[in-house]
């Protein structure tokens, strides 16, 4: 008699656990839904992060010492294509060797920044100045970079997160990415 009613119970108690969703199948579910959860509140303060500290310094957003910086044209590719996201160290001018990629502001203050490959540096009374040339330019740059305008050297690129990431900074990437997934997270806590 005790051997019947202990499987019955058994029976009626993992006929419960599939009723209730807590199946091995639900909790991975609930496991998976949890990881994207937590995915996404790091992705939802990362973004922020990043288009906060752009608009508050002016600058673009710097991580772990890099500044992050999104690729406009073509004038590097193959090296680096439109559309990558490149990362650029601070380097001291004089540790800059020819055939290294840098990025520098312009001659005026609303001047983008230009990401080209070093091809001379010449040294005179004022200091170091780089000769500068996109890979698919056919001569150097016009104006030789006095040192002062170097913001450093590009380390790494990333291709396509460039086109991601100035989206991102947009106030269009701002409600996509962050607002709307802020909003959904609020949802996911209100219903769980």
């Amino acid at each position: 008699f005790l051997k019947v009613w202990c499987l019955k119970k058994k029976k009626k108690s993992v006929g419960k656990r599939k009723e209730n969703g807590k199946g091995k199948g639900s909790r991975f579910l609930k496991t998976i839904a949890s990881a994207a959860f937590i995915l996404l509140l790091v992705f939802i303060n990362l973004t922020a992060f990043f288009f906060v500290q752009s608009k508050f310094t002016g600058e673009a957003p710097k991580l772990f010492g890099y500044q992050l910086l999104g690729v406009l044209t073509g004038s590097m590719s193959p090296a680096i294509d439109a559309g990558s996201l490149i990362l650029v160290r601070e380097t001291d001018p004089g540790e800059i060797d020819v055939g290294e990629i840098i990025t520098y502001r312009g001659s005026t203050v609303n001047s983008p920044l230009t990401t080209h490959r070093v091809i001379r540096i010449e040294k005179d009374a004022q200091g170091l100045t780089f000769i500068t040339k996109g890979e698919q330019n056919n001569i150097a740059d016009a104006n030789p970079i006095s040192s002062d305008r170097v913001l450093g050297v590009v380390e790494r690129d990333i291709p396509y997160l460039g086109f991601f990431f100035a989206y991102a900074q947009s106030r269009q990437g701002l409600l996509l990415f962050v607002i709307l997934p802020a909003l959904m997270v609020i949802a996911y806590a209100l219903t769980n």
